[in-house]
């Protein structure tokens, strides 16, 4: 409230244009209703352009999350046994003292390289850069999350394949989209808003990879439906039907590829039975799947999470980020663009105090992403090699709600020395930190 000229008490009502950064990866643009200091509504932006004045469920009701009864808007101490709810608040310079003081008592005893920190789902690059830092500060080496079955799989075998990252043009339509283990329609508002509607316009083909008959896969033109984890063996189908049939983009395969005559070679080891066995699909289905793709043209590929969580998660990426190539539908209008390459992160201003190798050093590409497997901390946690695990920071996490194997995650947590979670409400978590 602000008073006019004629002493009277006025409502301020702000629109602020911002992003929703906090439930998921897509930063929909949104305009903030403020009145009085307390926001009051959230609304999409028509005028960002890759949501056009979308936004979801989760978006629309953040003011409640913001103001919610439970939040927890204070540190609170454990008061009592661990998981006996019982606590007491505190001020944040004594809980970051007590946390230090810890910390401290661990790396003296046990060694820096104890300490683990955990971060959530990825939501920006700053909440990572920070981790790294306070890693490199304490003298860990040990960053962990669960990236290892969630995108990074397919985020490193663009980087690997390409240089950097690939991802839908939402600007010119395709004639042909290739939807794999993923439900676009209910989880990702670019798709939704932008590539869809465009596309059908554009009368372009739907393509359908899972298992399940989602809301996309109903709309699909050509829906095939593999066995659950053997997408590895399908995009060996795909790509040894189009070398086999030449309908691969020659031009750009000469041009722009190296290693052809080696994915060739690789893909007539496998013959169409074995293939056709392993996804439990016929081969003329798969075919014309295939031919379909590499005819129709500019073409996209959307992946999801399935792909991230089988074994071989990479190698299969990578398979797929070789359909894009050889197809030509890599850096084309229309099909899958490259990113622009990030930025070094400039780190050099922590000293760093680590002289252990990271747990899981023998991930080699984890270990290129700042990426402790988060399986194995907990593993070390209980079999104490390479190293005991006896510290746990964790930012916006919940490992006992999504790690694998709960029972022996909790078992491993409840051997640690200290728990500090950092969250917006309790969680499973929590309640044994």
């Amino acid at each position: 409230m602000i008073k006019d000229k004629r002493d009277y008490w006025v409502m301020t009502i702000l629109e602020i244009k911002t992003f929703c950064g906090k439930m998921c990866g897509a930063s929909c643009g949104i305009i903030v209703t403020v009145e009085d200091g307390k926001i009051t509504d959230i609304k999409g932006d028509p005028d960002y352009p890759p949501t056009r004045g979308f936004i979801c469920a989760k978006g629309r009701v953040f003011p409640e999350l913001v103001y919610h009864s439970d939040r927890i808007t204070r540190p609170l101490i454990r008061d009592g046994p661990r998981g006996s709810g019982q606590w007491r608040e505190i001020s944040t310079e004594n809980a970051l003292e007590y946390i230090k003081e810890k910390i401290n008592a661990i790396t003296k005893e046990y060694g820096s390289e104890t300490v683990v920190l955990h971060r959530g789902a990825h939501r920006n690059d700053l909440v990572t850069d920070m981790l790294i830092r306070l890693g490199k500060a304490i003298g860990t080496p040990n960053i962990a999350n669960l990236d290892n079955v969630c995108s990074m799989a397919r985020v490193f075998a663009d980087n690997y394949t390409y240089g950097t990252k690939s991802f839908p043009d939402t600007v010119t339509p395709s004639k042909c989209i290739l939807v794999w283990g993923r439900n676009s329609l209910e989880t990702g508002s670019e798709s939704m808003i932008n590539i869809f509607p465009a596309a059908k316009r554009n009368k372009a083909r739907l393509l359908v990879i899972d298992p399940r008959k989602t809301s996309i896969a109903a709309q699909a033109t050509q829906w095939i439906k593999p066995k659950p984890s053997s997408d590895g063996y399908l995009a060996l189908a795909l790509i040894k039907t189009i070398i086999d049939e030449e309908i691969y983009d020659a031009d750009f395969v000469t041009n722009w590829t190296i290693g052809f005559d080696k994915l060739r070679q690789l893909v007539s080891e496998y013959s169409y039975e074995m293939l056709s066995e392993a996804i439990w699909i016929p081969v003329t289905d798969f075919k014309r799947f295939a031919r379909t793709y590499a005819t129709t043209k500019p073409a996209s590929i959307q992946t999801g999470n399935p792909i991230d969580q089988p074994p071989n998660a990479f190698h299969t990426a990578r398979l797929i980020s070789l359909l894009r190539a050889i197809t030509g539908n890599l850096d084309a209008p229309g099909g899958d663009y490259l990113t622009n390459l990030s930025p070094i992160r400039n780190l050099q201003d922590t000293p760093d105090k680590s002289n252990k190798p990271m747990i899981g050093k023998e991930y080699v590409i984890a270990s290129d992403a700042y990426l402790t497997p988060s399986q194995e901390t907990f593993k070390a946690a209980l079999t104490g090699k390479p190293y005991p695990v006896k510290a746990s920071i964790l930012m916006g996490t919940n490992p006992l709600l999504t790690y694998p194997n709960t029972e022996k995650t909790r078992e491993a947590m409840l051997k640690l020395d200290l728990i500090v979670a950092v969250e917006y409400f309790q969680t499973e978590t929590t309640e044994i930190a």
